[in-house]
């Protein structure tokens, strides 16, 4: 659904390259087994040459990634074997990274299905918006968020009749698999009832109220319950009987 993976300049990718045996150049010892034959990084556009290395047998290994993608931790074998008394050998690789992925999904408190209608953020460390939408029946994935790095989740806007989410935090780890984030919401419900009977009481007039005296939420009761609109989970609010039914006190 979301990209932002930048592959303009590739050339933060490093690699190292590492001697898997006694390397010689006419008799004399170069490389000893594990010593490091040095670090490379690709070009802008993804390519690296390492020439003029002795016959023997190596190992390549990429030691830096750049945001979005997953650090590799395969190793590459190269063995230079002079058979035929040939002085110059040459071989290619084609490597490939895989890319982190997101996926978000938006559940009612059951969590068994996706939850329509919410708009969500993802903000970075320094609260910039990566990522805004709309939830829909699906999950929503973002390819490309920098490994290591804690982002936010954060509903703006929650469906009619449910609170607003707290803020999620969440570290993107160094796989290619998808690494999923739920965030759910919950449905408060007020009743309005007859003390004796303990059945929906009709024509009250009520209000909720935040902790700063705004009106939250105003609605007359009916035969029904009802679901209180734009809270905010963790939050306290105060329910107010503005006026009561003809014959009944107004409640605390």
């Amino acid at each position: 659904d979301k990209s932002v993976i930048d592959t303009k300049d590739l050339s933060g990718i490093e690699f190292k390259v590492t001697a898997k045996e006694d390397i010689y150049s006419n008799n004399k010892l170069i490389y000893k087994e594990n010593d490091e034959v040095g670090k490379y990084n690709l070009d802008a556009k993804g390519n690296l040459c390492i020439s003029s290395l002795p016959i023997g047998k190596y190992e390549l290994q990429e030691t830096k990634t750049i945001n979005g993608l997953v650090l590799s931790d395969k190793k590459y074998e190269f063995n230079f074997k002079d058979e035929q008394g040939n002085k110059i050998f040459e071989l290619n690789k084609e490597i490939k990274n895989d890319t982190t992925l997101i996926e978000i999904s938006k559940t009612d408190i059951t969590g068994d299905k996706e939850l329509e209608g919410a708009t969500l953020t993802v903000l970075d460390k320094n609260g910039k918006t990566i990522d805004k939408w709309k939830s829909s029946k699906n999950s929503h994935k973002i390819e490309g968020l920098t490994v290591g790095e804690t982002y936010t989740l954060r509903e703006e806007i929650a469906p009619n009749g449910y609170t607003i989410a707290t803020d999620i935090k969440f570290t993107v780890k160094n796989t290619a698999d998808s690494q999923k984030i739920t965030m759910k919401d919950k449905i408060v419900e007020v009743t309005k009832t007859d003390i004796t009977t303990g059945k929906e009481l009709e024509g009250a007039t009520l209000e909720v109220i935040d902790k700063e005296g705004n009106i939250v939420d105003t609605w007359t009761s009916t035969k029904e319950s009802h679901k209180v609109k734009g809270l905010k989970e963790n939050e306290t609010y105060t329910l107010k009987e503005i006026t009561a039914p003809y014959g009944y006190e107004i409640a605390e």
